[in-house]
């Protein structure tokens, strides 16, 4: 019936925020770990790392409230 096609559709969107949710987060570990590094290695711009980290904050809250 169309309930079931509506849950259905509104299951398969809810997957899809948390997986996008659970990459981000993945990123956001990443980079926090490369900001330790960047003590001991100067390659890695850390203004940069910043940036994409509050970008991804930001994606987060927004995605959270989706769910």
């Amino acid at each position: 019936s169309q309930e079931i096609e509506a849950l259905e559709s509104q299951l398969k969107q809810k997957t899809e925020i948390a997986i996008t949710l659970k990459r981000e987060i993945d990123i956001l570990e990443r980079n926090n770990k490369l900001e330790v590094d960047c003590n001991a290695s100067p390659d890695i711009n850390v203004d940069n790392l910043s940036a994409q980290n509050e970008a991804l904050k930001a994606s987060y809250v927004s995605l959270q409230q989706e769910l």
